[in-house]
């Protein structure tokens, strides 16, 4: 137990869980995630973003960060990539 982590279930669905975890950050939190889309919601709302490799999200990266995410999605979803 710590005062300064909080456990929350939720419900299924397609990105209940990060709903909840947007809805509930407030400015300097620090959320720990490897999921980009989620990251860039928390630098919106002022938290801090941090990946499992020990490196920060920041307003200065989390666009291009997403926007490749985003890209090789696209190649995969086209069969242009199939690893990783």
């Amino acid at each position: 137990p710590s005062p300064f982590i909080k456990f929350t279930l939720v419900g299924g669905g397609f990105d209940v869980a990060d709903k909840v975890i947007v809805e509930q950050t407030e400015a300097g939190d620090l959320v720990i995630t490897a999921d980009i889309p989620l990251a860039s919601d928390v630098i919106a709302k002022a938290g801090f973003a941090l990946n499992p490799r020990g490196e920060f999200y920041t307003t200065e990266n989390i666009q291009q960060t997403l926007t490749m995410r985003n890209f090789m999605a696209t190649m995969r979803d086209a069969g242009q990539v199939t690893g990783g």
